[in-house]
């Protein structure tokens, strides 16, 4: 950045998963700082108590866990956020980064964005489309995310496939990553 350019404020959408927290969750809530703090979404993990009503009172949005755990939890509200346009978001989609190089005549690498490096698996490169998976680890449970896409340019344009929460319909989502290719000296290209 230049002297004298200004960069936009980043803005954050916070995830709380809770569970039975009526008597801390209103001090979180109150501390949170408005601006960056957008959204704020409260994952009700089945609390008995006044968490749910409490959390809307404070300015949240409330989401049900159907599965009590952490991880799940957090699943419900990412869910949640995708549904209501959190990816398609007024600064769009998340950026991301595909490292890609030849290691021993494969396509290997990593795949970086706001969860961060990941590296690649099962990738193949075809007339242009790149395929690979990507497994993250969200609250203790692995999970296999797909990516595919058409590679134009330094950007590469496609899909994403990610398992739905507990058990639901695979969530489908667009999404655009730069690139950025290595080769290493003695490793052959594919052909």
């Amino acid at each position: 950045m230049s002297k004298g350019e200004s960069r936009a404020a980043p803005t954050v959408d916070v995830v709380i998963p809770a569970l039975d927290e009526e008597r801390s969750l209103p001090l979180v809530l109150a501390d949170l700082p408005r601006p960056p703090v957008r959204r704020v979404v409260v994952a009700d993990n089945g609390s008995r108590d006044g968490t749910a009503r409490l959390a809307r009172e404070g300015g949240a949005e409330v989401v049900a866990a159907a599965r009590r755990g952490y991880g799940s939890a957090c699943l419900a509200a990412l869910d949640h956020l995708r549904a209501s346009g959190f990816l398609a978001a007024g600064e769009g989609p998340p950026e991301t980064a595909l490292t890609l190089y030849w290691k021993n005549g494969k396509i290997a690498g990593a795949y970086s964005n706001q969860y961060g490096d990941t590296a690649i698996s099962n990738a193949s490169l075809r007339d242009g489309v790149i395929m690979f998976d990507v497994v993250r680890d969200l609250g203790g449970q692995k999970y296999v995310v797909k990516y595919h896409g058409n590679i134009e340019g330094d950007t590469i344009k496609g899909t994403i496939e990610a398992p739905g929460h507990d058990g639901g319909a695979a969530l489908k989502l667009d999404w655009n990553a730069k690139r950025t290719t290595t080769e290493k000296a003695g490793d052959a290209k594919p052909k």
